[in-house]
């Protein structure tokens, strides 16, 4: 039998909380937009409700066996990590979890040093970090009688596979595993095709006798990277900076998904 140990966290404000997914941003990279990303994780800081996860392809990491080169890189693999901390420092206390990615797998399988484990640590979050997946337990709110109780939330968190070329291939990976997983939420990267979607699947009350609808979410994160590089070259095309979040329900279940345009 598989057992999987959530993490779990708790958000106590009254009116519910935003989740933002922050994937792929490539630092490192010449691609990343730095300047973007910034503004965004100030607006994070911008209400006390707004909180993220992280899910991977942090850092850009060539290697001299992957598709983007080393010498390709605006700084090398070990400033990157510290230059990503760097970044990351400000939201440290909105990070729910972290995931890596299979750019800093890269260095996992060739030398079993994994990049994203040592930002974690030096963000001082290493308790919030999981190398492939990360499901989260979240409670939403505050208990206001004996009868009421906050809404609790099964997040999982993964990089990601797809590398489809249309526009729904993310979507389409995660809701297979959705369905698998029996999550409320879905988030993962790897795409760069940012997306939100929500659906429905049955789900067995034994004790009731009966089969019921039950909604879920999936959120495939955008990626920080400007149009140039390895895309260019393999005539890809462009793809938007494009933030997306989920707002959560404090005083029931609820969850609303949000695309920026």
């Amino acid at each position: 039998m598989t057992i999987i140990k959530m993490i779990k966290k708790e958000i106590s404000h009254p009116d519910g909380a935003f989740i933002y997914g922050l994937s792929d941003l490539h630092v490192g990279s010449k691609e990343f937009n730095e300047n973007e990303f910034k503004k965004f994780t100030q607006s994070i800081l911008k209400e006390d409700n707004r909180y993220c996860v992280i899910v991977g392809d942090i850092i850009d990491n060539g290697t001299k066996n992957s598709v983007t080169g080393p010498y390709e890189a605006t700084m090398s693999p070990r400033e990157q990590r510290e230059y990503a901390a760097e970044l990351l420092l400000p939201i440290r206390d909105r990070i729910l979890c972290m995931v890596a990615g299979n750019h800093e797998r890269r260095s996992t399988k060739d030398t079993d040093t994994d990049p994203a484990e040592l930002i974690a640590e030096r963000l001082d979050i290493w308790e919030l970090y999981r190398e492939n997946m990360v499901f989260l337990s979240l409670k939403i709110g505050q208990r206001s009688s004996n009868s009421v109780r906050p809404p609790n939330y099964c997040i999982c968190v993964s990089h990601g596979t797809s590398g489809g070329q249309l526009i729904g291939a993310g979507l389409n990976r995660a809701d297979q595993f959705a369905i698998a997983s029996g999550a409320d939420l879905v988030v993962m990267g790897h795409s760069h095709k940012p997306a939100v979607a929500p659906a429905a699947r049955l789900e067995c009350l034994h004790r009731q006798g009966v089969m019921v609808q039950r909604k879920y979410a999936i959120m495939i994160c955008t990626a920080w990277l400007d149009y140039g590089g390895y895309p260019m070259q393999a005539s890809y095309k462009p793809l938007p900076i494009s933030p997306n979040r989920v707002w959560l329900e404090s005083n029931q279940f609820g969850m609303e998904l949000m695309q920026t345009v």
